[in-house]
């Protein structure tokens, strides 16, 4: 295979996440430019506009915040995991005070605003929210102020920000997911380095298997944002 003329150092979160809906997906991410979808404008200016009430903070401030026990939430909250070579922008990390060990716990949330009502948490989302939690420990700055305690996926209506489903993951649940983040993340590095051919497959971090993608089933695009 061709070895890539312009290598990353780094592979985004969010790019990451779609193993968990397709390797072909993860690739056509990686080789060509990404496919703008109306659910994901959308998204975008729903997400500036939740931002956009909060005060502006600087990272020096947030670390103060998490190392004297604040609470709170601080929004697009960038992190770089270089053990596993990936980094991303957490959407909210709600903090919740200190812990027994003297860390602030903290909660990772992710607003999406699909085409489709979730049932569940997808998979692909479920990999990207884990994949945050991982980031966080394996981080420099925050690996040692911030303990990772739930991930909370909301699914909201475009325009009324009305929530129409909330889904959280933690406890072992939660640890389990987290012990799997580095296999996708190493199997999206095998793939970008073209050291592989992608297969129709997509990976459950849950259970840390490979199942069925959605474009064999045919159902490529459900519920996207």
């Amino acid at each position: 295979m061709a070895e890539n003329v312009f290598h990353r150092s780094l592979l985004a979160i969010s790019s990451v996440s779609l193993i968990g809906s397709c390797e072909t997906r993860f690739m056509e991410a990686m080789v060509g430019k990404p496919k703008v979808t109306k659910q994901m404008q959308i998204g975008k200016v729903m997400h500036e506009k939740l931002a956009a009430p909060l005060p502006k903070i600087t990272i020096e401030e947030v670390i103060e915040k998490i190392k004297s026990g604040g609470t709170g939430g601080v929004r697009e909250l960038p992190v770089t995991d270089k053990i596993n070579r990936l980094i991303g922008r957490i959407d909210q990390l709600e903090l919740m005070g200190r812990n027994a060990k003297g860390v602030n716990n903290a909660l990772i949330i992710d607003d999406k605003y699909p085409k489709f009502k979730f049932n569940e948490m997808p998979l692909y989302y479920k990999l990207q929210l884990s994949a945050y939690a991982v980031a966080i420990k394996n981080s420099e700055v925050f690996g040692s102020i911030c303990d990772i305690v739930g991930l909370r996926l909301i699914s909201r209506e475009p325009g009324s920000h009305v929530i129409t489903g909330t889904f959280d993951v933690e406890g072992e649940e939660l640890a389990q997911c987290k012990s799997n983040v580095a296999e996708a993340a190493n199997e999206a590095w095998q793939l970008y380095d073209r050291k592989r051919e992608p297969e129709h497959r997509r990976f459950d971090v849950g259970k840390g298997e490979w199942v069925r993608c959605y474009c064999s089933l045919g159902k490529a695009g459900l519920g996207w944002s």
